[in-house]
């Protein structure tokens, strides 16, 4: 079986249709890509529907597309880039760098996540 984002299990906007949020699911785990458009702050965006100032989900996977600056929690800052691997535990806030979508694939979503990957 051929798994592809072109026809996804789901699909799903968020942060006022910011962001593209498609899902296929590889042995029952999710795998999401995550399309965040240009000028896409989570902080500004995403907050007022997801209820606190800073992301509480836990990100795991690779950029593939476009650049993403991130704040953890420490305030410790950084850029991601295309082929970057993603580690990011809760407490951040991100956003897209530039004029072209950062795009991540991330690995499961949620509690499991969290469970899974151990950042929290």
């Amino acid at each position: 079986m051929r798994l592809t984002f072109d026809l996804p299990e789901e699909r799903r906007t968020a942060a006022g249709g910011r962001v593209t949020i498609e899902v296929v699911r590889l042995a029952g785990m999710p795998v999401l890509r995550i399309s965040h458009a240009p000028g896409w702050r989570w902080s500004r965006h995403s907050a007022p529907e997801a209820g606190g100032g800073r992301c509480q989900a836990v990100h795991v996977g690779v950029m593939v597309a476009g650049e993403m600056a991130v704040e953890e929690a420490d305030r410790a800052a950084y850029v991601l880039r295309a082929g970057d691997p993603v580690a990011i535990a809760p407490g951040h806030d991100a956003w897209t760098v530039g004029d072209e979508a950062a795009v991540l694939v991330q690995l499961d979503e949620g509690e499991s996540a969290r469970r899974r990957f151990g950042l929290s």
